[in-house]
């Protein structure tokens, strides 16, 4: 319903959305129970990783993206309306236990400031939380001295719940703000049923500050979660997870993340050669050794890069003059360089750009429209004698920071000076040098939406293998981008674990408020456990014996008279038999 209806949801997050029904499915490519093939990870490392929270943009708005159906582009505002327009195609009551429901009217009656209607749908709000948006008031350490770190403190504050932003909607948690602000803006508490997130593999703060100061606990050992942050999870894992529980993964993802396979992802769609020359052409090894070779004949003189197929933060990449250098059997892939790359004071650089994916079937697409300028610390020359010089070549903040006279900001709001900028310091950079930044960065959503069709039919055939809820799955991706001295956008790689860790004052200022906006994107739903597996499992009785439960799930059922005249039921009377359906009633 709202799905095409064009809306702005604050005037600082502008959110366009990248709606496609689903396409013809792809054939995989025989590895469909392979949840331990790894994905590159943020090239920075669990430490250090680049983007900025601030809008997320729609990716297609250049019109030349597919040659399936053209996509929808459909504005909103920030992030936490976006999970509830999709959630209203679903008709699951959300609300299971009498706690919840009171509280749910009396959130329908409450007013709040952080909230306004929509302009072109009736009953349809916005979220508006001035602490999220690109240039709000920021109160944490990286702007005030004085702040403490959200995820390390004692308290724990209740959670606090937005209204339903559409009729016969359920309410969502809050995030991006400290409970004083919420109670102050009108949002109730909600004291039951309690919230609770679970953590594997890598713990970053950005994160782990988030849900804390929404209200949640920490849970260990237990599938009763609202939330899951994980690393790369089994098969297995997707298929327990009930309606309400949110996962920061979809499977499949190495399709992404691993460098080979995206490359030859990308290779199939070049049958469209003047569409999808979105990256580098690159070569796998061994399975390319003969399209390697011939590239030897034909660039004799070529310039390559070097990368492992599952590595990251720029461990066991290196540059190459001769192609000749190169053992084929050797696992690795190898990837033309970019010989021009536009500089800045002589200096290479690549933009780190955060892409959120809600939903594979339909696919739903967010760009977030700040993020991280990542620069080399050597002035970049293409004489061949100097490829060995990685400080030159690689923007790999973990390569980098190590350098000798690397600088960066002091301050969250210090972000153009040294080798780290925000991008919004790019398009001021931009403005000033007279270049085009918004067709500069319209051409880079073209390439993220261009990446996601390549791999959306082999997620999308996972995804309805093993999700039984298409709400369950959400993430974050890490996309690197390179621009020529054309400014024309190249994909180096897709992060599937980017780093949300804040090492530094400028992380911090843009990563809390994005994986705080991120999270009232997905939107995470109160739920009373107890009685909501009481009603699974009466359902599920229900579906199995035919009679019904009592408990407003299954209507009663009503008795078929001309059907049961054709049963035999021995000497019982009719009127003593359980109430069947019509349909499920066992012909003679």
């Amino acid at each position: 319903m709202c799905d095409d209806v064009a809306r702005e949801r604050s005037p600082d997050w502008m959110l366009e959305k990248l709606n496609l029904g689903s396409t013809e499915e792809e054939e995989g490519e025989g590895d469909v129970h392979k949840p331990e093939v790894q994905a590159s990870t943020d090239d920075e490392g669990s430490s250090e990783d680049e983007c900025e929270p601030a809008k997320y943009v729609h990716c297609v708005d250049t019109g030349t993206a597919c040659t399936t159906k053209p996509p929808l582009a459909v504005p909103g505002d920030a992030v936490g309306l976006a999970s509830n327009i999709e959630q209203s195609t679903t008709t699951t009551k959300y609300m299971t236990s009498r706690e919840t429901k009171h509280m749910t009217s009396k959130l329908l009656s409450q007013s709040t400031s952080l909230l306004r209607p929509d302009h072109s749908l009736t009953g349809l709000q916005h979220i508006d939380v001035p602490q999220l948006r690109l240039t709000g008031p920021c109160a944490r350490a990286c702007c005030d001295p004085n702040a403490a770190d959200e995820w390390k403190m004692k308290e724990k504050p209740p959670p606090r719940l937005f209204p339903p932003l559409m009729p016969a909607m359920e309410p969502t948690v809050a995030f991006g703000a400290s409970n004083e602000f919420f109670e102050s803006a009108g949002l109730q508490p909600c004291f039951r049923p309690k919230l609770y997130v679970k953590y594997g593999g890598v713990q970053n703060n950005a994160v782990k500050a988030a849900f804390k100061m929404a209200g949640f606990r920490i849970i260990k050992g237990d599938k009763n979660y609202n939330a899951l942050w994980s690393g790369a999870m089994k098969a297995e894992e997707f298929k327990t997870l009930n309606r309400y529980q949110r996962v920061n993964h979809f499977p499949g993802t190495w399709e992404l993340g691993r460098k080979d396979r995206l490359g030859r992802n990308i290779a199939r769609m070049r049958r469209h050669p003047e569409v999808f020359n979105i990256q580098p052409r690159s070569f796998a090894l061994p399975q390319d050794a003969d399209d390697w070779r011939l590239e030897c004949e034909r660039y004799p003189d070529g310039m390559y890069i070097l990368k492992p197929p599952a590595s990251s933060r720029g461990r066991g990449i290196r540059m190459m003059r001769r192609p000749s250098d190169v053992k084929p059997e050797k696992d690795l892939l190898i990837q033309r360089y970019v010989r021009d790359p536009h500089l800045i004071d002589g200096f290479k650089y690549d933009m780190r750009v955060y892409v959120a994916v809600t939903s594979i079937d339909p696919l739903r697409v967010y760009v977030y429209r700040e993020g991280l300028v990542r620069f080399a610390t050597e002035k970049y020359s293409q004489d061949p004698d100097s490829l060995k010089r990685r400080c030159m070549h690689l923007t790999n903040y973990s390569v980098n920071s190590k350098k000798e006279g690397f600088t960066m900001g002091e301050g969250g709001e210090e972000d153009d000076v040294g080798f780290k900028w925000s991008l919004s310091a790019l398009r001021r950079h931009f403005d000033e040098t007279g270049l085009d930044y918004t067709a500069m960065w319209a051409r880079v959503k073209d390439v993220v939406v261009k990446t996601m069709l390549c791999v959306e039919a082999n997620i999308n055939t996972l995804t309805k293998m093993h999700v039984a809820h298409r709400n369950n799955c959400y993430e974050i991706f890490g996309f690197d981008i390179l621009l020529d001295s054309h400014l024309q956008p190249w994909l180096i790689e897709v992060n599937t674990g980017p780093s949300l860790s804040a090492p530094t004052a400028l992380d911090r200022h843009i990563k809390h408020r994005m994986v705080a906006n991120l999270f009232n994107l997905v939107g995470f739903v109160p739920y009373d456990r107890t009685k909501f597996e009481r009603e699974e499992e009466a359902k599920r009785q229900a579906r199995l014996t035919g009679i019904g439960t009592g408990t407003g799930f299954l209507k009663p059922a009503k008795r078929d008279m001309r059907t049961l005249e054709n049963i035999n039921f021995g000497n019982i009377p009719r009127t003593d038999l359980p109430e069947v359906r019509s349909d499920m009633a066992v012909k003679s």
